[in-house]
């Protein structure tokens, strides 16, 4: 019973710890007067912490170094608004950057007003790190947090809650309950179900699926006019992997963008381009091998990609980051 209730304050501490690296900043800034303090006594600030990989593994672990530097250790990835710099005869901000990638190569490796550019603007420069966990202290806590974690333990406690959640999860277990739910869900299941439905569907589908989406097909397109933090479209989270997998783990980059994030993987029914021809045509007459190699990279009228809204028939479906290990 003691090394249960050890276990279980383990990661109620770990979860704390998690919750507070996820909320320490509002304005998610690494602290730049902060300076951890080596075995040699002299300090090292959050980005000498960064520019060594295994450095920044081992101390983004310990709790101080994750509550000042969290773009650092990964628990969130902003740009700095009170950073600017001169650009010519212009003082511009990160949002000059924006998703011009000859400005990336040009600037983000530069020294402006006494910094790094991709220091103060991870965001724009594509350097967001990622996320390091906090180590769970040696020590147990007699006052547990009460409030959930959002990063919560790949481990299920030893003993069952005695006060169930009122709030559904967001990440159902693999093995299903051996009793039935008083209060059955509305909505359908993500995953096909082994055992036919008892009743048959009022509209059933004229012709079967290949690959069928997850998310049905009129939700399944991304929200053309989200821009994340106001000026991060779907097609620009899309475009750089890394910038991807970090981005679609947040609830409303996934929600605004399931296609990107890969959530679901369908044409967009209303998207349509041109032929060379000037013949209108939509995703559909992508029926064959040479015409997805000719169109899919090229560039519709509405400054979209085709391969952006016709991402099934062209072969551009990502993977779900919540699928991965």
């Amino acid at each position: 019973m003691v090394k249960a209730t050890k276990i279980i304050f383990a990661f109620l501490c770990t979860a704390v710890c998690n919750w507070k690296m996820h909320h320490v900043s509002a304005d998610c800034i690494n602290d730049r007067s902060y300076s951890f303090t080596r075995m040699n006594g002299k300090g090292g600030s959050c980005q000498w912490i960064r520019n060594k990989g295994f450095r920044r593994e081992r101390l983004c672990a310990k709790n101080e170094v994750h509550e000042n530097c969290p773009v650092t250790c990964g628990a969130c990835c902003e740009d700095d608004s009170s950073f600017v710099f001169v650009n010519g005869k212009k003082e511009v901000s990160c949002d000059w950057i924006g998703d011009n990638q000859a400005r990336k190569d040009k600037i983000c490796s530069k020294r402006r007003n006494g910094r790094m550019v991709r220091d103060a603007c991870p965001l724009s420069c594509d350097f967001c790190q990622a996320y390091i966990t906090v180590m769970p202290s040696s020590s147990l806590t007699s006052s547990p947090s009460i409030v959930q974690s959002s990063r919560p333990s790949n481990v299920p406690s030893s003993m069952p809650s005695s006060t169930p959640s009122i709030v559904q999860s967001s990440r159902p277990s693999d093995v299903p309950s051996s009793e039935l739910s008083s209060t059955p869900s509305r909505r359908p299941s993500s995953k096909l179900s082994d055992v036919p439905s008892s009743k048959p569907s009022p509209t059933p589908s004229r012709s079967l699926s290949s690959r069928p989406s997850a998310v049905p097909s009129s939700a399944c397109k991304n929200n053309f006019f989200y821009k994340y933090n106001g000026r991060r479209s779907c097609r620009y989270i899309r475009n750089d992997e890394e910038r991807r997998l970090f981005l679609c783990k947040k609830d409303e980059v996934m929600q605004n963008c399931p296609v990107s994030c890969g959530k679901c993987c369908a044409d967009n029914d209303d998207f349509t381009f041109r032929t060379v021809d000037n013949t209108e045509v939509t995703c559909d007459w992508l029926s064959t091998a040479k015409r997805v190699e000719d169109y899919c990279e090229k560039w519709s009228q509405g400054k979209l990609m085709v391969r952006d809204g016709c991402p099934m028939s062209c072969g551009f479906c990502p993977s779900n980051p919540a699928s991965r290990p």
